[in-house]
């Protein structure tokens, strides 16, 4: 446990000022004043140096590409179904419709499967250390500003792991751009917010002075099924809550 809050390398972001990095800077001064030493028990957001945030501009654009593949394969099927149907009959070309139409869910329901992997390989060690703790599990999680969640954006801000540990009303997310400590004593709240296409849990907890408020969207392949057939809730906001809200 105590690993994974150990001292972090960090660094200043190279992308233009935000809520978020305001907080990181708040973080960095806290821990300046502690020795250079990451505290025991404040919540921080702490810019990371292990990960190439750039890769998250590729992954939008590679993400971009598999939508319209997608997208296109699909409408490709209707067409020929529809055309087929007009006909009256359907031969041998067809229904080539069938695995066009599963070929393009594939290409849409596929970002997730990259979208892990690409945030394991970024994160590295920091990975391993979260898969040490004694939490009820390990979620891959989407991170954005929750003040502009409800934009349509291609990939989000940021991407991590998060690891819950109920015995110390705490919450780790380890991102690519940036490393998220929340323990429940500075939550001031929790809320599910709504996006554009999409729902997530909203968290907001003070950094020394500040505050930052942050929209953490669980990624996962059944999630998106279930998100296509209508269901709206967070999946993980009763964990988080059960977690941070008990103090």
């Amino acid at each position: 446990m105590e690993s994974a809050l150990a001292e972090s390398p960090y660094s200043s972001d190279p992308l233009p000022l935000t809520a978020r990095d305001r907080a990181a800077a708040a973080s960095l001064q806290i821990i300046e004043q502690n020795g250079g030493t990451t505290p025991a028990d404040q919540s921080l957001c702490i810019p990371t140096t292990d990960a190439d945030p750039r890769c998250l501009r590729h992954f939008g654009y590679a993400s971009l590409f598999r939508l319209i593949a997608g997208i296109t394969t699909i409408l490709v099927a209707g067409a020929i179904f529809i055309y087929a149907g007009f006909q009256g009959r359907f031969d041998a070309f067809d229904w080539l419709a069938v695995p066009l139409f599963a070929a393009g869910l594939l290409l849409l329901l596929s970002n997730v499967f990259f979208q892990r992997r690409l945030v394991r390989r970024q994160i590295g060690s920091r990975y391993d250390e979260l898969a040490a703790w004694d939490s009820p599990g390990l979620w891959c999680v989407g991170i954005e500003d929750a003040s502009t969640f409800h934009r349509m954006k291609i990939v989000p801000e940021d991407m991590g792991y998060l690891a819950l540990d109920p015995s110390r009303a705490l919450m780790v997310i380890e991102g690519i751009r940036f490393r998220y400590i929340i323990f429940g004593k500075d939550v001031s709240g929790i809320r599910q917010v709504a996006g554009a296409t999409n729902s997530a849990t909203g968290i907001e907890y003070s950094i020394g002075k500040g505050r930052l408020r942050i929209a953490v969207e669980y990624v996962s392949i059944w999630r998106e099924m279930k998100r296509t057939f209508g269901a709206s809730r967070d999946a993980l906001i009763d964990r988080i809550r059960a977690t941070l809200e008990q103090v």
